[in-house]
Formats: structure tokens, C-alpha cells, sequence
């Protein structure tokens, strides 16, 4: 499983999958705050928003989910 998203320019990441978890998954990145359009990448042909993620239209007949990053102050 991979993971794409526009602020990467849609180039598939490879995601790892956390130790002894079966279905949470880890893309260690540091973004700003900001709203980023992204997808999975799954079984190297499939482009997935995933279950219980906002999602938009992708302009293409797809869909797209959204990833919020808040800024934190400090």
C-alpha cells in the first residue's frame, strides 16, 4: 500500500505498517498546516479514499479524501 497526494505531486509512498497493529498504517511526513487531497494507493492499480475519511470530487470521476493538518502554537 502506498500513499498520494497532491503535495507530493501524486507519486506513490510506501506506507509501513506499525508493529503488531493489522490495520493502522505509518507515513512519518512534516507538513504545514493546511488542507491536502490524497488517496491510497492499493494492490498497485487501485486509487482508494479510506472508510470514514472526507472525501471530494477528484475532477475525474473519482474521489479524493482530505487531510487537515492544524498548526500547533507554541
Amino acid at each position: 500500500m502506498a500513499f498520494v497526494s497532491e503535495w507530493n505531486h501524486w507519486d506513490p509512498i510506501p506506507l509501513s505498517r506499525a508493529t503488531g497493529e493489522r490495520d493502522v498504517w505509518l507515513l512519518p511526513v512534516d507538513l504545514p498546516p493546511g488542507v491536502y487531497r490524497f488517496n491510497l494507493f492499493v494492490d498497485g492499480e487501485r486509487w482508494i479514499v479510506p472508510e470514514g475519511v472526507m472525501e471530494v470530487s477528484d475532477g475525474f470521476g473519482g474521489n479524493v479524501g482530505l487531510l487537515i493538518v492544524v498548526g500547533t502554537e507554541e
